[in-house]
């Protein structure tokens, strides 16, 4: 392999400007002791070169871009930029003050006690459907009892009156088990709700 390089090529190598390569020679601040003079040419041991010019404590000032610097970069790839993180700050700080607001406000409730204004609503509905065939079934004796008299007259009325609460009794529990099927498919509807 070839140890000297043009001063282009060794400045693209190194990742600076041929310019700043330039200056540092004819200055004399860098690079004496690795340069070669031929026919008016400067060439550049690479080895001697690279450990000359890396050397300087302050090699930035001579970079050109932000093209080389990727590598270095490449490090801290998992770190956020401060500009997004700062966004991402404010935007969530923002989310918390509404929610405050919302809170404060009312708008929002927490999970518990919407949890436990549920659960009462819907224990005081289940305690009225539940009675809902005990109400019926004093109407619904009513009204047989009204229409056995103007049929049959108060004697078949008063023979009657134990097969007609028999009646009654069987269609309270029919009505009351059906009560309660729909209560316990509207509860597991609830409670599948309230999970999510």
């Amino acid at each position: 392999m070839q140890r000297d390089v043009s001063q282009a090529e060794f400045a693209k190598l190194i990742g600076v400007s041929k310019a700043a390569i330039t200056q540092q020679i004819s200055s004399g601040k860098r690079l004496n002791k690795s340069i070669s003079r031929s026919n008016g040419k400067v060439s550049i041991d690479i080895v001697k070169g690279i450990l000359e010019w890396f050397g300087n404590a302050d090699q930035t000032k001579y970079r050109k871009g932000q093209q080389n610097h990727s590598d270095l970069t490449k490090l801290s790839e998992g770190i956020m930029d401060p500009k997004d993180s700062n966004a991402m700050k404010i935007h969530y700080s923002a989310l918390n003050e509404k929610l405050e607001y919302e809170s404060e406000a009312k708008i929002l409730m927490p999970k518990e006690k919407i949890r436990n204004e549920v659960f009462q609503s819907f224990r005081g509905l289940r305690d009225n459907l539940l009675n809902t065939p005990n109400e019926i079934s004093g109407d619904l004796r009513r009204s047989i009892d009204r229409f056995l008299d103007d049929e049959f007259g108060d004697n078949t009325s008063t023979r009657l009156s134990k097969d007609v609460e028999t009646i009654i009794t069987e269609a309270r529990r029919s009505m009351a088990g059906e009560i309660k099927k729909l209560l316990s498919s509207l509860s597991d509807a609830i409670e599948e709700v309230s999970r999510a």
